[in-house]
């Protein structure tokens, strides 16, 4: 059995046991999504608290029921009224993480994704330079 799989039967019995092994991936997902870590641990915590509440006999994959609750939890968080009216004008930064490895991509694929991100905005943001400052200030 991999470190990720829980038996059916621990799951049913003790959701902390089965919760406990995706709390790092939902905490990056979260991380990703809403830029705070502060909103990211609370949108797990949510997400804890839906699990427990779950049935969780019908649940036949506990990762993808996890990944998709706290998805949706966090585009609700993106959404509600309170982050409306805390628009910032300037460009958005996510807050600075101490443990970065708190946060780590669980495997290669998700890194990929994550630098291809990067480098999806590096290029965007590289244009906007050119295009307000012109080609003179590169050189």
């Amino acid at each position: 059995m991999r470190a990720n799989e829980v038996s059916s039967t621990s799951a049913r019995l003790n959701p902390a046991e089965s919760f406990e092994p995706h709390r790092r991936r939902l905490l990056g997902l979260a991380y990703r999504m809403l830029g705070s870590i502060a909103d990211a641990e609370d949108a797990v915590q949510e997400t804890y608290v839906r699990w427990h509440g779950a049935d969780r006999d019908n649940v036949s994959e506990p990762r993808a029921f996890l990944m998709t609750t706290t998805t949706r939890i966090c585009l609700d968080m993106l959404t509600s009224a309170r982050a409306r009216r805390e628009e910032y004008v300037g460009p958005w930064l996510p807050w600075p993480v101490v443990d970065a490895e708190m946060l780590a991509p669980d495997s290669r694929t998700e890194l990929v994704a994550c630098l291809s991100h990067c480098v999806t905005w590096i290029r965007r943001l590289g244009s906007v330079y050119v295009q307000r400052n012109g080609l003179a200030d590169l050189a």
